[in-house]
């Protein structure tokens, strides 16, 4: 009996401390469960905190992973103190990722959300602005800048696919754009929802196309409810030959890891093709 009651009280101590653990915490502890390497990044002012399986750009490629928008309003008409998620899909794909992969996270998250360069703006109406796709390309050029020949893909799930669309051609780097239940009109979406318009954002379907020599895949979950597939497709008509693949039965959060691997195995074989 004193076993059992020992048992019971590590495992009501370990719930405790894990419904304490601040959101930023729970995606650190969900880093490194996966042996990722944490680095912070500084951008015009900003820390950006990523993640990395292998050094950067090792054998000249590298997958950019770019994060949802986690949870910018505690409620409807509240902003969020901290702008985290507490749990990342992208680090549970990035796990399954042999290619030399970087988790970029964008400024003001990752517990940087009270430093004197952060605003509330930036995870709720600035979102997507061009100041925040500048820090974010800024961050990525420093980087690459010791590796002319590097190949960037970017991957971005959700609000990442947003920042992934407006990153790309900003960096002469990047030969493939990936996105994962993208929300590729912000408009559209902000109306469907009847949301406040994102003003100070930058909108991807208004925008011009992506050059012609970046490569485009868009996943999209016939069941997504937050970003529908009909969205995404009106927003990549004036795409140069984008590929959509549409998914049955996936949501917005469900089941992208059980497609993962043959996703990876795709990508490899744009590498291969791409110039």
């Amino acid at each position: 009996m004193q076993g059992i009651a020992n048992h019971f009280w590590y495992l009501y101590f370990a719930l405790l401390l894990t419904a304490c653990a601040t959101p930023s915490e729970l995606i650190h502890k969900q880093a490194i469960s996966h042996d990722f390497m944490s680095q912070q990044l500084i951008s015009k002012q900003f820390i950006l905190i990523s993640y990395f399986n292998k050094p950067f750009c090792i054998e000249n490629k590298i997958h950019i992973y770019i994060p949802d928008d986690g949870a910018p309003w505690s409620t409807r008409n509240s902003i969020a103190l901290d702008p985290n998620s507490r749990y990342s899909l992208l680090l549970d794909l990035m796990a399954l990722d042999d290619t030399a992969s970087q988790y970029l996270g964008r400024p003001c998250y990752h517990g940087q959300h009270q430093s004197e360069a952060c605003h509330s703006l930036y995870w709720t109406y600035w979102r997507y602005s061009a100041s925040v796709v500048d820090i974010m390309s800024s961050a990525l050029r420093q980087q690459l800048a010791e590796h002319p020949d590097c190949k960037v893909t970017l991957i971005g799930y959700s609000g990442g696919g947003t920042l992934a669309m407006l990153i790309a051609p900003r960096l002469q780097h990047v030969k493939a754009v990936i996105t994962i239940a993208g929300n590729l009109d912000i408009d559209a979406w902000s109306k469907l929802h009847t949301y406040s318009p994102l003003e100070g954002s930058l909108n991807p379907a208004s925008l011009e196309p992506l050059p012609s020599h970046i490569r485009q895949l868009h996943l999209l979950g016939n069941a997504d409810s937050n970003i529908p597939p009909t969205i995404v497709k009106l927003a990549l008509q004036r795409q140069p030959e984008p590929q959509i693949l549409y998914l049955e039965n996936f949501t917005h959060q469900c089941c992208w890891k059980t497609i993962w691997s043959s996703v990876l195995k795709f990508i490899d074989q744009m590498d291969s093709t791409t110039q």
